[in-house]
Formats: C-alpha cells, structure tokens, sequence
C-alpha cells in the first residue's frame, strides 16, 4: 500500500500496518483479568523530508496514540516504524533515547508541560545538559538565547517562570524547547487547542515559519480542519483507528471524497450566515471511540449517508483513487457524482 508523498522528498518516517492497544482491567478485587482494546488498526503512511502531515479526526480516533506510538512513548502490538531507514522498534531503550535527539514533541496544555520549579532558562538548558554534558556554559547560554528569539521572545525572560507568562507565550517557551536539540521531527499534538483564537493564529504562523527556515518534518495532530491549510501539505483523516483519506492539502479541501471527511469539513464555521452544508447529512462527531466493538464491514457505515449493502458485510481496504488514498468502496461513484455538480 502506498501511501507516500507525491513530491521527490525523500522519505524520513516510515510507519506500516500498525496496531496499539491498551491494558483494560476487569472482574473484580477477586478475580481481575487483563483484556486488550485495539485503538489503531493497520495504520501506514510515509512522511517526507521538510514535509508537514496534519493527522485529523475527532475525539476518540486514535490521533495521540499514533503520535506517541512513532515516537516510541507506548509500545506496538504489530507493525514497523522506521526514521531515516533504521527501525525504531528494535532499538534498546538507551538506543530509542539517544534517537531522540531527532524527535521532539510539543504537547496540548504548554503550562502542563513546563516545569513550574523552573526558571525559563533552565528548562531550555535542561535538553542540552542531558544529551550534551560537555557543552560550556557561554554556549548553552547564547543557544538558549538564540531559541527564545527564534520564538519571538526577549533574553530578559530567562530568569522568570511558567506561570508568569500566558499561555501563548507558554507555548513558545515549550516549542523553544522542542527546537534546542535541532531535532528533525516535530510532532505537535493539539498544540493550539488550549489557546484563544488570535493566539492560535500566531502559534500556527510560527510552527510554519520555523518548519520552513529549519526544514523540519512536521506532524500536526488535531480536530480543527479550519487551521490546517495554514501549515500542511497532506492531510490523514483518521477515524476509530483507520485511515478514511489521505491525500494533498490543496486536494482533499478542494473535493472530499469519503463521507466521514465531507461531513467534518461541513463542520468547520464558516462567516455566512446563509450558508448551507445541505449535501451532507450525517453528523460530523460522534461519541465512540477507537477501542470500541467494531462491525464486520465499514466501520462508517451506522453513519454514512451512502451506505449500501456491500459496506455492512465488507471492510473497505484503503486504496489509490485519482492520487489520493480512501478508503470507501464507492470512491470513484462519489468523486464522478461531486464532479457533475
């Protein structure tokens, strides 16, 4: 199955067929047992060099645990992820460590993930004392300097702390922080969903100037579609553990092929009060989750405004339709009925 880029970038992240669960508990004081939930189910893509990958779905679908299966936070049932060509899953927990250097995550609430104890200065000089020892104090100095200026804050703030700064700042402190170590991947996990809406604007803008200057690979993990086209270049959307589309930023907004991502497009506001998504009619969310009793066929079809017989008994395959992945059995007759209206 491919599901690569289009462009000639070469390949940094490779992920295949990969399956996570999670440990439930049950029977009681007496008599607990142990069972697996699956939240992802054979999930495969690529990601390119200086390429942004936006990973969209609702709550529940599988989003975080994709981001901290790739970057070796919880462990894999089956499957490969591979950076630069060497396998990930095989290293030792010294070796995983060392790799991420490369790898370097912003998080969803930016106060959450500094440590309140800490002057600004010293949790941007934590990573360098970690993984560089040697590295003089001037150095660690100008480099934590010259990390705050590239985020759009002043030197003076070093001696201050988290909670003394809002929480758009916040996330430019934990961004610095991700960035000190030059790492080639960022994965942003909801990285604007606890901030106001202009700041949210500011931080997107940042993310994608520091993509584009430091050629960083990025995936962007979030529900808000609205912000993607800002900073992707492909979109994955991703429900109840499975990939429903993936295709080109600039593709799939323009004409949306499975029903899931034509209702959660419908779903994003829009400054027209007259405005209608009449042409969808399933609800854009729903409350299941990923680890939840899936049906024999299509996991959409209690939802989808399209289903037909074949979609209750057999489980669509993702597959290449006019350079896009879907998965849907009836791709092409929806892409020929949205090219006649």
């Amino acid at each position: 199955m491919n599901t690569a880029s289009t462009d000639s970038r070469p390949v940094v992240l490779k992920v295949t067929e990969l399956q996570c669960s999670y440990p439930v508990h049950g029977g009681g004081l007496l008599r607990r047992h142990e069972q697996r939930q699956q939240i992802l189910h054979g999930v495969s893509f690529d990601l390119a060099r200086a390429e942004a990958l936006a990973i969209i779905g609702e709550s529940g679908s599988g989003k975080t645990t994709l981001a901290r299966a790739v970057l070796g936070l919880l462990p894999v049932d089956h499957g490969e992820v591979s950076w630069r060509g060497e396998s990930l899953l095989q290293l030792s927990a010294e070796e995983m460590r060392l790799r991420r250097r490369d790898m370097q995550m912003v998080f969803q609430d930016p106060q959450a993930s500094l440590n309140p104890r800490m002057t600004i200065g010293d949790i941007l000089a934590e990573p360098l004392h970690t993984f560089y020892p040697n590295m003089a104090a001037v150095q660690v100095r100008e480099r934590v300097r010259g990390m705050l200026k590239m985020v759009g804050l002043l030197p003076h703030v070093l001696n201050r702390y988290a909670h003394e700064f809002s929480g758009g700042q916040c996330q430019r402190i934990a961004i610095a922080r991700a960035l000190i170590l030059n790492p080639r991947l960022l994965v942003c996990d909801e990285p604007v969903s606890a901030l106001d809406v202009s700041i949210q604007a500011q931080i997107i803008y940042l993310l994608k100037d520091l993509q584009r200057k430091l050629q960083l690979s990025l995936l962007f993990i979030g529900h808000d579609l609205a912000l993607v086209p800002y900073l992707c270049d492909r979109v994955m959307v991703l429900y109840m553990g499975e990939i429903m589309e993936l295709a080109d930023c600039d593709r799939l907004y323009s004409q949306p092929v499975h029903p899931y991502t034509r209702a959660m497009l419908a779903a994003i506001p829009r400054p027209d009060p007259d405005w209608r998504p009449e042409s969808v009619t399933t609800r854009a969310h729903d409350t299941r989750s990923s680890s939840e009793e899936r049906p024999p066929g299509c996991i959409f079809s209690d939802r989808c405004p399209h289903v037909q017989q074949r979609c209750l008994e057999e489980r669509p395959r993702l597959r290449q339709v006019r350079r896009r992945q879907v998965s849907c059995h009836f791709a092409e007759a929806l892409m020929a009925d949205s090219d006649s209206n």
